[in-house]
């Protein structure tokens, strides 16, 4: 079965968001309070409407409990609380929210927001664990003090199963996958990890650093 998200906000954000979740195969409905942004974005995307999703009456007429999911990218403070706290009260599952600071964090959280997004917190996040060690390809934060790793091995890494590395048990990280000269799989314990390989790890950021360390020592 097919996802359904809104999307609600038709910036620059909201716009690349709702164009690359058309391209996995979700359908998605797309909303805006300006009707220049909405047939912008109907160039892009095949659902778009001009709609004031601060107002309740609205959203009920899109159907807006039909979503699982719904993603608020609006500039506006008060159209976003009253969004949220709408979308919340139709029993939207989840509901992101962009922010341009954590300021309002807990707010919206009370109001129902269950994942604030603040892009350059999370972009400066990611450049940094990048940057401490030569062997971090990519950072993506699941949450403080998570995280998922690419990792690459160094030239010098004598080939071990994962039964051998116990990196478990040792660091309390687990290893979800290998990518191996542009082949990715999901490793079982008899899989190997070889010089040269980048892996895919999931953790806690300070227990993956102790991996990396000690695996490309």
């Amino acid at each position: 079965m097919r996802k359904k998200v809104l999307v609600i906000g038709l910036g620059r954000f909201g716009l690349a968001l709702a164009k690359s979740l058309m391209e996995v195969n979700t359908d998605v409905l797309a909303l805006d309070i300006d009707q220049e942004r909405v047939e912008k974005a109907s160039e892009y995307l095949q659902y778009c409407e001009i709609c004031d999703t601060s107002k309740l009456d609205v959203l009920e007429e899109i159907d807006a409990a039909s979503f699982e999911t719904a993603i608020v990218s609006i500039g506006n403070l008060q159209s976003t609380f009253l969004t949220v706290a709408n979308l919340s009260e139709l029993g939207v599952k989840r509901i992101y929210v962009r922010l341009e600071s954590s300021e309002y964090e807990k707010v919206l959280k009370r109001l129902g927001a269950t994942d604030v997004i603040i892009p350059e917190v999370s972009a400066a996040t990611n450049l940094a664990h990048e940057i401490i060690s030569k062997n971090v390809l990519d950072y993506y934060q699941i949450e403080k003090d998570y995280g998922v790793v690419q990792v690459l091995i160094s030239n010098n890494f004598e080939s071990k199963t994962l039964i051998e590395l116990d990196i478990r048990n040792k660091f309390d990280v687990n290893i979800v996958g290998i990518l191996r000269k542009n082949h990715f799989f999901i490793p079982k314990g008899t899989d190997t990890i070889n010089a040269g390989d980048t892996v895919l790890i999931v953790g806690r950021d300070n227990n993956i650093k102790k991996f990396e360390e000690e695996i490309n020592l």
